[in-house]
């Protein structure tokens, strides 16, 4: 797997940090990989947060669209996974 470090570092901290900033403090983040074939990495960050409802799921990689989060205590950009969706 050929990848640039610091984009990769910046995917898999957005990734993270949205994960644990969206679960309860009792909750869980898991991350886990393995090795999809022909060179190719598969990552899955899992967390036990309250999820997104299905009708905001295709908004989830619009720049600055944070789906109702600026209403909680959550703070951000929105930019995280619209810029990580790029780099990926």
């Amino acid at each position: 797997v050929q990848a640039d470090l610091q984009r990769f570092k910046q995917v898999l901290l957005n990734l993270f940090s949205n994960a644990v900033k969206y679960s309860p403090k009792s909750g869980k983040v898991t991350i886990s990989y393995r090795s999809s074939g022909e060179g190719t990495m598969r990552i899955v960050v899992a967390d036990t947060g309250s999820g997104i409802a299905s009708e905001k799921l295709s908004r989830l990689f619009t720049p600055f669209d944070r789906l109702g989060a600026e209403q909680s205590s959550v703070e951000g950009t929105g930019l995280g996974l619209a810029l990580s969706a790029r780099i990926v």
